[in-house]
């Protein structure tokens, strides 16, 4: 399998009641499993066709290692489109040139504090289009957003990715900037999925492991480490 959206269909396929994604809420560890996952993955590309995600969109996610932020990656990438991982406190001139050197139409963040940095910055970036978020606490007075969890479509088939290639383009990540402006690197899903294959190999990894993701999205080896190695081998 050379791409994410093929990889989800696969582990739906062959581990349907496995478990897929656990987190912590209420102090409570909440589990759904490739086939939940895969419905609702579905269920969100559904409605996010229907804001115009669609092949090549840039869609941003800011956030923390929270499922709703995994289910978006993947339903845009069901859409052909490229996930931009932004650091949770990005703010300010970092979040508007992340923003605007990637060109980003869409962007889904997790709760206030992430949407009141971009609604800071919003003005100058011309390419945004649409705010999205998941947590709502604080934000009944706010206007012009979009809930993630009004967009899920229930009931809604996975679309067609037969035809999407590994030479896809997947995510955009930005360098530290550490020797001058952040840059945008453009990986394509096999790049990340060989890299996570050879992992997985050489760590002798399987659907039986687990894996706890800590690094903050932003980074390309939270990336590789948990979202691709999860995919690739069902853990």
């Amino acid at each position: 399998m050379d791409t994410f959206p093929k990889l989800l269909g696969q582990q739906a396929t062959a581990n349907p009641e496995k478990a897929a994604i656990r987190h912590k809420r209420l102090g409570v560890w909440q589990t759904k499993s490739w086939s939940v996952l895969a419905s609702e993955v579905a269920g969100l590309s559904a409605g996010m066709k229907s804001i115009g995600v669609g092949p090549g969109t840039r869609v941003a996610v800011i956030g923390a290692n929270i499922p709703e932020m995994f289910e978006a990656m993947l339903a845009a990438q069901q859409l052909s489109a490229v996930v931009v991982p932004l650091h949770p406190d990005s703010s300010g001139d970092g979040l508007t040139q992340t923003l605007t050197d990637s060109e980003s139409e869409i962007v889904i963040a997790q709760d206030q504090q992430q949407v009141d940095a971009v609604l800071e910055v919003r003005g100058q970036c011309p390419a945004l289009k649409t705010l999205i978020y998941v947590n709502g606490r604080g934000m009944d007075d706010y206007e012009g957003l979009t809930n993630l969890a009004d967009l899920i479509q229930e009931g809604a088939s996975a679309p067609d990715v037969s035809t999407i290639s590994g030479d896809t383009p997947a995510f955009i990540f930005h360098t530290a900037g550490t020797s001058g402006s952040p840059k945008g690197v453009v990986l394509s899903n096999a790049a990340i999925i060989e890299r996570a294959n050879s992992i997985a190999n050489n760590e002798n990894i399987t659907s039986d492991d687990e894996l706890l993701a800590f690094l903050p999205m932003s980074m390309a080896a939270s990336i590789l480490y948990t979202y691709a190695i999860s995919l690739v081998t069902g853990c």
